[in-house]
């Protein structure tokens, strides 16, 4: 982006476009310092401690269980995002393309359960009259 650009957004906006670019620096230089093999390993041992945290939270019943949970979210979706990084141009279209099919599967499921919940209702509004 070019410095005219940028002084063109707002604050919040800046705010955001320098996370956005601090963040893909930073996956960056760890997937050139850490290679691949290595950030598989560390996101399957994400993945497990998000899983455990997960598995505990009904049983701990206190308020820090949260913030463990969003701490082990933070540390799976960084490692995620450095898998993602080391993607090829077509495996990231297929990544995509994968994402947006899984999406509109979902949003044609909440569709039906919606029309459902419709039909449920209209129902009992006639059964009430």
């Amino acid at each position: 982006m070019k410095p005219t650009e940028f002084m063109k957004l707002s604050v919040d906006e800046r705010r955001k476009y320098l996370s956005d670019q601090v963040e893909s620096f930073v996956l960056q230089r760890c997937r050139d310092a850490f290679g691949y093999a290595s950030q598989r390993q560390q996101t399957i041992e994400e993945c497990a401690e998000l899983i455990q945290v997960l598995a505990k939270e009904d049983r701990a019943n206190r308020a820090s269980s949260r913030s463990e949970i969003i701490g082990e979210i933070v540390d799976v979706e960084l490692m995620v995002k450095q898998l993602i990084a080391f993607l090829s141009a077509d495996e990231l279209k297929i990544y995509e393309q994968t994402k947006t099919e899984k999406l509109t599967r979902v949003s044609m499921m909440l569709d039906k359960i919606d029309n459902r919940k419709s039909a449920t209702n209209s129902c009992e509004a006639m059964c009430l009259e």
